[in-house]
């Protein structure tokens, strides 16, 4: 099979988990939410670190060195930021949930190999 499929492949599936993760966070939270419950300012980074992870998935897959180059500290801020997130929030109810987090953080590594040591790295640099 061609590297270049299994990679856009593991960006899809990325992509996909992600946005499963969001509609179940969104449609089965884990956590109660209050009519009067304010936005706070970690909601809105994350929201807006999504929109941008998201758009990182775009141009990954379609091999701008920008993708490449951001991938790495967008990874580093999504660790950093986890330490922020209060910790009532993080009470993880849905086993499957959990799953897709581990298989999201597995198929990140995967992308971080496959930018930087195989043959991919190649398509990013032309």
């Amino acid at each position: 099979m061609n590297i270049e499929n299994i990679f856009k492949r593991a960006i899809l599936l990325n992509f996909l988990l992600f946005m499963l993760m969001f509609l179940i966070e969104i449609f089965i939270p884990s956590y109660e939410i209050d009519e009067n419950t304010p936005i706070s300012s970690i909601d809105i980074i994350l929201i807006v670190f999504l929109f941008v992870y998201l758009y990182n998935l775009y141009l990954l897959y379609n091999f701008k060195s920008l993708g490449k180059t951001l991938y790495f500290p967008l990874l580093c801020f999504s660790l950093g930021i986890s330490f922020a997130v209060p910790l009532e929030l993080l009470n993880i109810s849905n086993h499957f949930l959990i799953f897709l987090q581990s298989i999201a953080t597995i198929l990140s590594g995967v992308i971080l190999t496959f930018i930087y040591y195989t043959d991919i790295k190649l398509k990013f640099e032309s």
